[in-house]
């Protein structure tokens, strides 16, 4: 990744000054992420900032190894009382080259997302009035999928691009199923 992302990034800086950017925000490949919904007993941002990496720990893959983490509350629908919460994470890893680069140009990440979950809300912005939806954002090296429920990403799946497109139809119409089912979801999704 890193020579790739090396490669662009000197591209920028020679079209560009970058000498007064700062911070950046980095879109990520969404099928580098591992994605999660968790029920905590509070609704705390700050709290759950603290426990959700014991949460995770036993639930993401790579033992011992550090990751990134960003969370969204989820609106809650009967969880008795318990507050959703919406996780993507990423090994720092799998970072560590991109961060190298920035640090090097003295840039520091302020956010490091996947990319469709950005595409995900900039299309909220321009689609005011949709509330719970698929998203599909059909990249060029992965298609992931997307529930949107209340406005907010609850599930997120990505395939390889070359999956054929029965299959994709068929798995996507299952991860769809399985989620009602296990959220005892049964609004009408757009």
């Amino acid at each position: 990744v890193r020579s790739r992302f090396e490669a662009a990034i000197e591209e920028a800086a020679a079209q560009i000054d970058l000498a007064g950017c700062r911070d950046a925000v980095i879109f990520y490949p969404s099928s580098a992420f591992f994605y999660r919904t968790s029920s905590l007993p509070f609704k705390s941002a700050n709290k759950i900032r603290q426990v959700l990496p014991l949460e995770l720990a036993a639930a993401l893959p790579l033992d011992n190894e550090p990751f990134a983490t960003e969370f969204s509350i989820l609106p809650a629908r009967d969880t008795n009382g318990s507050c959703p919460v919406f996780s993507a994470s990423v090994p720092n890893r799998d970072l560590e080259g991109v961060l190298e680069v920035l640090e090097e140009m003295k840039i520091r990440p302020a956010v490091v997302s996947p990319v469709s979950l950005a595409l995900f809300a900039s299309f909220l912005k321009t689609e005011s009035h949709i509330s719970d939806f698929v998203f599909i954002d059909p990249a060029e090296e992965e298609l992931t999928l997307i529930l949107g429920i209340e406005r907010c990403p609850a599930l997120v799946r990505t395939f390889n691009a070359d999956t054929p497109p029965d299959r994709f139809v068929k798995e996507m119409e299952q991860t769809v199923a399985g989620f009602r089912h296990s959220h005892n979801f049964e609004d009408r999704l757009d």
